[in-house]
């Protein structure tokens, strides 16, 4: 068993990664404390038909074919960097056959219609029976079958199918593009024949999700990073089993699976759903074999006079992307504070150090441009890049998407804030007046040194684009670290798509065209260094902007838990304010948002000692920090999620990488889940524990990870029938690391694994065979 301390590591998270984290966190979506913009999921409002009726400014053709717009002289307008029909590794170019399309690791079969009829991941089928449309117009059904869609345009990347159906009263449109990640877009549209009346009475989309596959539902919630709360509605209720019905208001994703793969519903805005009902909107319904995902766009007639009715909606399978065995290797920590790592660690293992602002000072704070504010000399900068680079690690430096510095390179707010900022203003109150970042680039403390910003004029990705890939091209950055990565503050700028609808109290988050700006850094920039790393930082993740993405770290939002109704002040003065134990997390949560049904390499972010919150009182109380430390390795290291190491026990910390160091890394090892960990053991095990493994082919031993989840304490004996290569040997400890200074594991007549572990304990165990 190891205990063990590392004198200086403890300091780590001090300074700059305290002050920044607790600025930007991934932001809400919609409003900020004191800015409300647009109703909340839960409280929507009725919105006037008419703005339904009304065809909205849609960025469809921007977004997949845009076409130039005015220059005004700077070198990154109108540059195509990242624009290409090829497809990136790890995917493969899209195959159509018939009905079929076939993507890598993903098929979509279609109806006649467009519509799916079915889709495979990994050869298991995701749906139960057919989905369906049901459309009710002019008080008859739509045989939307009828519908037969041809391939309007054929590429390695996309496809895309155009059908239409004409009726004496109306016109059916329906347009569908599949890329190759497996994103489903649909966008249907319905205008009147002749002049004649038209009256939509129904308009529903059923998805019948086989129930093996429907077990866990995360959707979209908003997190406000200056109160760090969440604004809209409890975190946890945000994930959840599906257990019983389950009814929604309007949210732009909504992601249902198990701990293998999933589907994703998005629909970026509200503005064509009549039905404007509070929790009715979605619905997920459990039945006997399938789990019925149900979206209630029109529940009412709908009139229309001239104008046609438009209706947008996406699919996105998960996982998000293939596995790619290299992102084994890769971690992100502070570059500045990475002493868990050893020599051979980095030789060994790819290792992304994010600069923050005191270590690379830059008047362009989120940009790579390194330019220092007046006064401070380039050379602290270079240097520090130069060193931390020498020893093997790949710098990355801190970077925002949806939140902009108020300075730029040169005067681009003068020509293009119409299309970029989400208000008409640099000095819209909704925007931050943080005085670290006023420091930073030379402004008054009361200036809004962040403003807000959005991706739906091509002009702003190629500007982020541009600047990236001039980066890339020095050598010496190697990734993108992205805070603030879901759409914060909604655009109400009426010349933008959506712009009047949400100023009118509606909602539309800009998930395409960000999904389209992190496409193209993600080809652009890996062309020139094909290890580069995009990494994002927010509250909850999409997993239909996550594919391009190679790690995402999560997880700071769930302090909003631990801190409960307790005051700032509170957190920051009476221990038993704050209380990061994160066994109080469900068990969805760590099975839902950080595991592997959605493909997404994610990093949580620990919140055990906080900056902001607890840091210094939690700095008198070691043994409750262990405590929690525990807590969060016994719900993570089961479920291998990876940690960002900060914001914990740093001894414990030490032991449990000191573990992993001795099984390689698990760089390439194959993990075994505790869903399908029970075959390797005769008997059954506890339901009170959790019991994970890796293995290799090329190797005799074996990783094995046990926790006890539960509230009482469990024994159990584990006798390996096939774990890996170890079969039929004698076993031996070869190295251990477990929650208390106990022998919780032990080897019994070298045939069989004791484990007797108390609530919230576990063990980290390298388990060799060993020849009679």
């Amino acid at each position: 068993m190891l205990r063990r301390s590392t004198p200086g590591f403890a300091a780590m998270l001090g300074g700059a990664f305290v002050g920044l984290l607790c600025l930007a966190s991934g932001g809400p979506v919609g409003r900020r404390l004191g800015d409300r913009v647009g109703p909340k999921p839960g409280e929507m409002q009725r919105v006037p038909s008419k703005a339904v009726q009304a065809s909205p400014a849609i960025p469809w053709d921007d977004i997949f074919s845009p076409a130039p717009y005015p220059s005004h002289g700077y070198p990154w307008e109108n540059n195509d960097l990242g624009i290409t029909d090829a497809v990136p590794e790890p995917w493969a170019p899209v195959e159509l056959a018939g009905n079929r399309i076939r993507l890598a690791g993903k098929v979509y079969e279609l109806q006649q219609s467009g519509f799916p009829a079915q889709v495979s991941l990994s050869g298991c089928g995701v749906f139960a029976v057919t989905p369906e449309i049901a459309l009710q117009i002019n008080g008859r059904k739509v045989a939307f079958r009828d519908i037969k869609t041809e391939v309007a345009e054929r590429k390695a990347s996309a496809v895309v199918l155009s059908g239409a159906h004409s009726d004496r009263d109306y016109v059916v449109r329906f347009t569908v593009t599949i890329e190759f990640d497996g994103l489903y877009r649909a966008r249907l549209d319905i205008s009147p024949n002749g002049g004649k009346p038209v009256s939509i009475d129904r308009f529903q989309l059923v998805f019948p999700i086989r129930r093996e596959l429907a077990s866990y539902y995360s959707r979209f919630i908003a997190y406000d990073f200056d109160a760090m709360r969440a604004d809209r509605s409890d975190l946890l209720a945000s994930y959840g089993r599906i257990e019983s019905p389950l009814s929604l208001s309007f949210v732009p994703t909504l992601w249902v699976g198990n701990d293998k793969m999933g589907l994703e519903w998005v629909c970026e805005s509200d503005i064509a759903w009549q039905n404007k009902e509070p929790g009715t909107q979605l619905q997920l319904q459990p039945q006997q074999d399938r789990v019925l995902l149900t979206a209630n766009v029109i529940d009412r007639p709908l009139p229309l006079q001239e104008t046609a009715y438009t209706f947008e909606f996406a699919l996105f399978s998960t996982p998000a992307r293939p596995p790619v065995v290299a992102e084994r290797k890769a971690r992100l920590v502070s570059a500045h504070l990475d002493d868990c790592f050893t020599e051979e660690d980095y030789r060994l293992l790819d290792i992304y150090g994010i600069g923050w602002h005191r270590q690379v000072p830059k008047k362009h704070v989120m940009l790579p441009v390194f330019t220092p504010p007046d006064g401070v000399p380039p050379e602290p900068s270079s240097q520090f890049i130069n060193a931390y680079t020498a020893k093997g690690g790949k710098f990355i430096p801190y970077g925002a998407l949806y939140a902009f510095p108020r300075v730029l390179p040169g005067d681009e707010w003068e020509h293009y804030r119409k299309h970029w900022l989400t208000r008409e203003s640099l000095d819209a109150p909704a925007f931050s007046k943080n005085k670290t970042w006023a420091k930073l680039q030379g402004l008054e403390p009361s200036t809004n040194s962040l403003v807000y910003v959005t991706y739906t004029h091509k002009s702003i990705r190629d500007f982020l684009v541009y600047h990236y890939v001039q980066a890339v091209k020095t050598g010496k950055v190697h990734g993108i670290y992205l805070d603030v990565s879901s759409p914060n503050i909604l655009s109400t700028v009426p010349s933008q798509p959506y712009g009047a609808h949400v100023k009118a109290g509606g909602l539309y988050y800009p998930f395409f065209a960000q999904r389209q700006l992190l496409k193209r850094l993600y080809i652009a920039c890996r062309e020139i260094d094909p290890s580069f790393m995009i990494t994002q930082h927010t509250s909850k993740i999409a997993s239909v902007v996550a594919g391009f993405t190679g790690i995402v770290a999560g997880g700071e939002s769930l302090n909003v838990v631990f801190r409960g109704k307790s005051s700032l002040k509170q957190c920051q003065t009476d221990i038993n304010a704050y209380v990061p134990d994160y066994g109080r997390v469900p068990e969805y949560v760590y099975l839902s948002e950080f595991g592997k049904g959605r493909g997404i390499n994610m990093e949580l972010l620990p919140q055990i000692h906080h900056g902001l919150f607890n840091k210094d009182v939690m700095a008198a109380h070691p043994a409750l920090r262990e405590r929690y430390t525990d807590s969060l390795l016994s719900r993570t290291l089961v479920y291998d999620i990876k940690l960002w190491p900060a914001y914990m026990d740093q001894e414990i910390l030490h032991d449990v990488l000191a573990v992993k160091r001795q099984f390689g890394w698990l760089v390439d090892a194959q993990y075994v889940s505790p869903a399908d960990s029970s075959g390797a053991f005769s008997g059954s095990i506890d339901p009170a524990l959790r019991v994970a493994y890796y293995t290799r082919s090329t190797r005799n031993d074996a990783l094995l990870v046990v926790s006890n989840v539960a509230g009482q304490t469990a024994h159990q004996t584990l006798r390996p029938a096939h774990l890996g290569n170890v079969v039929a040997k004698t076993l031996s400890v070869a190295y251990v690391s477990t929650s208390s200074d106990e022998n919780l594991v032990r080897i019994v007549d070298g045939t069989t694994i004791d484990a007797a572990l108390g609530p919230g304990q576990y063990a980290v165990v390298v388990v060799n065979p060993r020849e009679h």
